[in-house]
């Protein structure tokens, strides 16, 4: 679920590219940011998560939320610390 919604924000930041908001877009009451809502609810949960996962990677979610935080606001935002230990554990 991180890495298909890490996939569709790729997409909708090529989107923003050609004009279209697809960040915001909602059909039939979906969107990124719901989607986003629903993982973020497992932030520091990751091992309540119900769905099967063959990865479930918290500095991939922190990832994923600090662009949703660039998008929607502070919300999704993580600690400076968090951060860090994120950005060090991708390199």
């Amino acid at each position: 679920s991180i890495y298909a919604l890490s996939a569709a924000y790729n997409v909708a930041d090529i989107g923003q590219c050609v004009g279209v908001d697809l960040w915001n877009a909602e059909t039939d009451g979906r969107s990124l940011k719901r989607a986003t809502d629903f993982l973020n609810a497992y932030r520091g949960k990751l091992d309540n998560w119900p769905y099967p996962e063959t990865d479930k990677g918290a500095a991939e979610l922190n990832i994923l939320l600090n662009r949703a935080n660039r998008q929607w606001g502070a919300a999704y935002g993580i600690s400076p610390r968090a951060r860090l230990v994120s950005y060090m554990k991708a390199r």
